[in-house]
């Protein structure tokens, strides 16, 4: 007595086969019918999904390569995820900068030992002090060229005020000399020496 068996097999793409099985030898007979099935099927629908992606990236190309469903703030979404990430890596590369300056320096110390470190910071607090001692010496420049220039000053308002009291005393000698020029002749010069001599004449006579 032959024993059938029913046997439903279900594709990848939801098709299914029904198979009755009679013997045991039939069963991959099915097997074999069941895998063509799915192939016949992925293949039928293979042309549909490359026309949909075809399809997808004409429609793309007219908007500048960005699909027609997305819209500005999907767009402003994304452009600042992507300036958010551009920070992000800027930072970070200024961190790897600053760790590899460290780094080099770190190195720099090991490679001269601390002798050589002990002699590059008297190398440089020898320069601070030659720079210091260098600012002094201007400074004292400075003071002593203004204190020449206030000299110069003193003495150049020292001889403007001899200039003017010499002006001075040459208009004040003028001013005598025009004041003795025009007074009369006459006894002792005064004006009323001839009037004096006169009454004392009288008075003896």
């Amino acid at each position: 007595m032959c024993h059938q068996r029913v046997v439903k097999m279900r594709g990848n793409c939801g098709v299914t086969v029904e198979v009755v099985m009679t013997d045991e030898g039939k069963k991959r007979k099915a097997n074999e019918i069941a895998e063509n099935a799915d192939d016949s099927v992925e293949e039928a629908e293979a042309p549909a999904q490359q026309v949909e992606v075809v399809d997808l990236t004409a429609e793309s190309d007219d908007d500048d390569g960005v699909a027609p469903s997305e819209d500005a703030a999907e767009l402003a979404r994304r452009k600042a995820d992507w300036e958010a990430k551009a920070a992000v890596k800027r930072e970070r590369l200024g961190q790897l900068e600053q760790q590899a300056a460290a780094d080099l320096v770190k190195s720099a110390m090991q490679t001269v030992g601390a002798k050589g470190v002990q002699k590059l910071l008297e190398q440089h607090l020898a320069r601070e002090e030659a720079a210091k001692k260098a600012r002094a010496a201007e400074e004292v420049k400075g003071k002593a060229r203004r204190a020449e220039e206030a000299k110069s000053i003193a003495a150049a308002a020292t001889k403007a005020a001899d200039e003017a009291a010499k002006e001075v005393t040459e208009a004040a000698r003028m001013v005598t000399n025009e004041g003795v020029a025009g007074t009369p002749a006459g006894d002792g010069g005064h004006p009323n020496a001839m009037g004096i001599g006169e009454n004392e004449r009288k008075a003896n006579g």
